[in-house]
């Protein structure tokens, strides 16, 4: 499938320490994340980088000191490093691994949202989405994440499990605070690894697969959720030192937060009464 660009244009990286030095970029990048653009009527589009909860967790309490920034594309080439307050910009959802905030998107930038029409499509009940689907994530590789800008890669996988209610996945938000969350999430084979924490995830239907009983529009990625990350499975190891020792490895399934519950932190009470002080501002405009 060719994938379109709007779709790897939406996606920023979150970078610590950022820096610009003779046209090229430094610092930590830690994750991804992504914008949507709400339609509000008669008062335009607005936007909301989404992320998970746990790329900030750790940054927490420490406000500007955390030298935390949004790094998204330009049009004229290069990027911008937009600073961001892991205290005041960002809203936490308390039962998920969802963090998202308020966006102002510049002309300059080369950073586009997902329409609120793709969150409505993506809800589980809707796309009816099975074991044994496609589906791809868009995000950041820490080992090449782009010299002079963001290059995300595009990784591709199945469905392995689909939210059941009431069967919890355990997932960490804070390994220092201890802090697990259970969460009904899908459960994908795809090899996530560092940095791709909050990509989202779209499930799409092939060249040549026939739609059967979907209504699925062929090469149309739906957004089916966030990345959370990747299980890791205990190995026991013998080395010199400690015969017993264990390391974590990669198990090669995925978590995914599905979509219904990102839709759900967009449309928490304070960020709605936002919106509406928005338009009204916009509509009482002369």
């Amino acid at each position: 499938m060719q994938l379109a660009e709007e779709l790897r244009d939406c996606v920023a990286h979150i970078v610590v320490d950022a820096s610009h030095h003779n046209g090229l970029v430094y610092g930590d990048p830690i994750g991804t994340a992504f914008c949507v653009g709400f339609t509000i009527a008669g008062a335009g589009l607005v936007y909301y980088l989404v992320t998970a909860r746990h790329v900030l967790e750790p940054y927490r309490g420490q406000g500007a000191a955390a030298r935390l920034s949004v790094r998204v594309n330009k049009w004229d080439g290069g990027c911008e490093d937009v600073p961001t307050n892991p205290d005041t910009d960002w809203t936490y959802t308390p039962d998920n691994d969802i963090a998202l905030a308020r966006f102002h998107r510049k002309q300059s930038h080369f950073f586009d949202g997902l329409s609120s029409d793709h969150l409505h499509d993506g809800i589980s009940s809707v796309l009816d989405v099975h074991v044994g689907d496609h589906v791809l994530c868009i995000g950041l590789l820490l080992n090449s994440p782009g010299k002079q800008r963001n290059e995300p890669i595009v990784r591709f996988g199945r469905v392995s499990r689909t939210p059941m209610p009431g069967e919890t996945v355990d997932i960490v938000i804070d390994e220092q605070k201890r802090l697990l969350l259970p969460v009904e999430p899908y459960l994908v084979e795809m090899l996530s690894w560092g940095g791709h924490s909050g990509s989202p995830v779209f499930a799409y239907l092939p060249e040549g697969y026939a739609p059967s009983a979907k209504r699925w529009e062929p090469n149309r990625p739906y957004l089916i959720g966030l990345m959370h990350g990747h299980f890791e499975v205990p190995h026991r190891v013998r080395g010199m030192a400690n015969p017993h020792s264990e390391v974590d490895l990669n198990s090669g399934i995925a978590v995914v937060i599905p979509t219904e519950k990102i839709l759900d932190a967009l449309e928490q009470p304070h960020l709605e009464a936002e919106r509406d002080e928005i338009a009204a501002e916009v509509r009482g405009r002369p």
